[in-house]
Parts: C-alpha cells; sequence; structure tokens
C-alpha cells in the first residue's frame, strides 16, 4: 500500500522506431512459434489481446498498437492510486534540465538527493531501416499524436 511508481514518459515517435527496428532485428521473439500469426516478422515484444487482429497491417501499426495497449494499461492501472504515489517523469525534461528534474523526482520518493545527478540519455536512433521507420510512422502520424496528446500528456 506505501509503494511509489514512477511512469516514465517520452515523445512517442522514439519508442515507436525503438519498437520496430526491435521487430526487425527478430531478437525480441518471446513467442517463436506463435500460431494464427501471420505477420511479415515474428511477433516480438508484449503480446496484446488485439494481436490476432494485426497481421496484415503495418509494422508502425502493430507497434502502436502494442505502444497504445501498454500506455493504457499503466495509465489505468496508475490513475487508481493517489497523486503521493505516482510520478510522472517526462524524459525529454529530465535532458533539458536534470538538476531540477532530479530535484522534484527525489522529494516525490522523500530521499536525499545524490550528490550525482542522474542521467538519462536517450540515443540517437542509429538504424538501416530509420527512414523506413519514419515512412511508415508518416501515415499515422495523427493517431500517434492524437493518443499521446489525448491519453499520456494528460495523465496526472
Amino acid at each position: 500500500p506505501d509503494a511509489q511508481f514512477i511512469y516514465l514518459q517520452q515523445a512517442p515517435i522514439q519508442t515507436l522506431h525503438a519498437l520496430m527496428n526491435g521487430w526487425r532485428t527478430g531478437s525480441f521473439v518471446p513467442y517463436p512459434d506463435l500460431p494464427q500469426w501471420y505477420g511479415e516478422y515474428p511477433w516480438s515484444f508484449t503480446l496484446i489481446p488485439e494481436w490476432k487482429s494485426l497481421s496484415a497491417k503495418s509494422l508502425a501499426e502493430i507497434c502502436f498498437t502494442q505502444y497504445k495497449a501498454c500506455h493504457t494499461q499503466c495509465i489505468d492501472s496508475l490513475s487508481k492510486l493517489s497523486s503521493a504515489q505516482v510520478y510522472v517523469l517526462d524524459i525529454n525534461l529530465w535532458q533539458e534540465d536534470p538538476s531540477a528534474s532530479g530535484e522534484k523526482l527525489f522529494r516525490f520518493l522523500k530521499r536525499p538527493r545524490p550528490k550525482n545527478t542522474l542521467r538519462l540519455e536517450l540515443l540517437p536512433i542509429q538504424s538501416p531501416h530509420q527512414m523506413q521507420n519514419a515512412i511508415e510512422l508518416q501515415s499515422i502520424s495523427n493517431k500517434i499524436n492524437k493518443y499521446h496528446i489525448n491519453s499520456v500528456v494528460t495523465f496526472r
């Protein structure tokens, strides 16, 4: 009952690029012989309830549906807790001002702040598929932005 949760947020495009790259590598396949999965790549990462309906979708759609399902589940669960138990940490704001962000985080945790500021770094996307990802994501950018603004950004 006294647990505290830190909900990490970042711009969805960065997360979606990483998911798409992971799918393409085939290194994150928890169900190698998933029955009734006919997608271009083996199912990767989290198996979500609507997975069967995604076989014919683009990789961007599949990854966005995973992203949305996971964030929706987190937000639904965390919204049932008191604000004293949940801290939303925006990775982009942390990068802009790690000192101020760290101060707020450790105040929430009611812990002394370490002498050295913690670094959260988003590595630049390095992938031979970077341009292909961008093109696929562009086709669903309105959906991504609408979900992010209406659900993720407005949480807490």
